[in-house]
C-alpha cells in the first residue's frame, strides 16, 4: 500500500515512555511515598484537571506545586516544588527500547507530539530527542491534544498537508482528533508486532 508520508509524529507516554504500571500507577512514583512523603492520593491532585493548564503552557509547573503544597493534604510534607520536579524527572526513565530503536532504523523523518509540561518537556529531548527531527511540546506550543490547533501547528511548522503526516497515540481521542484533520493514525496499545506490520503495508522502508 503506497502513501505519500513525509513525517511520523510519536506520542511519548505509552509509545515510547513507559510511564504506568498495570495498576496505572506512575512507575516513577514507585518510592514516592516512602522518600517524600507523598501519597496516591497528594499525587491525584498535583495531577488535577489544573495540570492540563500547565501542559499548554499557561500556568507554569512550579507556581502551580507551590500552591498545592499549601493545601491541607501537604501540611506534614516538608517539600520545595523544584525539589519534586527534580525527584520525578530523576525516576523516570523507563524507555520502552523496542520502539526507540524502530525509531531509528526509519528513514523517514520522525517527530515527538506529546502534551508535557515544560520541565518534563525539556528532560524528554534530553532523554530521546537526538533521535527525532524536533519535539513538538505542548507547553511550548500552547495546545494540547485533542485541540485541533495541536495539529494544525505541527502541519505549519512541517509545511506539510495533513495526508502526508502519521501519527502514532495511544489514547483513543487524540487518535480521533488527528483523523479528523485527515492525518494518517495508528492507536498503539503495545502491540510492537503488528505496528511493524502497519509500517510495511505503508511502505515505510526500515533501513
Amino acid at each position: 500500500m503506497k502513501q505519500n508520508i513525509k513525517a511520523i509524529i510519536f506520542d511519548v507516554d505509552g509509545v515510547l515512555l513507559k510511564n504506568v504500571d498495570d495498576e496505572g500507577k506512575f512507575l516513577w512514583s514507585k518510592d514516592l511515598k516512602k522518600d517524600l512523603k507523598i501519597g496516591s492520593n497528594q499525587c491525584k491532585i498535583i495531577f488535577s484537571n489544573i495540570w492540563k493548564e500547565v501542559t499548554k503552557g499557561k500556568l507554569d509547573t512550579i507556581k502551580h506545586l507551590d500552591e498545592v503544597f499549601k493545601h491541607s493534604f501537604f501540611k506534614n510534607i516538608n517539600i520545595l516544588p523544584k525539589e519534586f520536579v527534580d525527584y520525578w524527572l530523576s525516576k523516570d526513565i523507563f524507555i520502552i527500547e523496542e520502539m526507540l530503536n524502530l525509531v531509528k532504523s526509519l528513514s523517514h523523518k520522525c517527530y515527538i507530539g506529546s502534551n508535557q509540561d515544560l520541565y518534563r518537556g525539556r528532560y524528554i529531548k534530553k532523554l530521546i530527542g537526538k533521535y527525532f527531527e524536533k519535539c513538538f511540546i505542548s507547553a511550548e506550543m500552547g495546545y494540547n491534544k485533542p485541540n485541533p490547533k495541536f495539529y494544525s501547528y505541527i502541519e505549519k511548522e512541517l509545511n506539510l498537508k495533513p495526508n502526508q503526516i502519521l501519527f502514532v497515540d495511544d489514547n483513543d481521542e487524540n487518535i480521533e482528533s488527528a483523523k479528523n484533520k485527515g492525518w494518517h493514525t495508528y492507536l498503539y496499545k503495545e502491540d510492537f508486532k503488528e505496528f511493524k506490520q502497519y509500517l510495511q503495508r505503508f511502505n515505510i522502508l526500515i533501513n
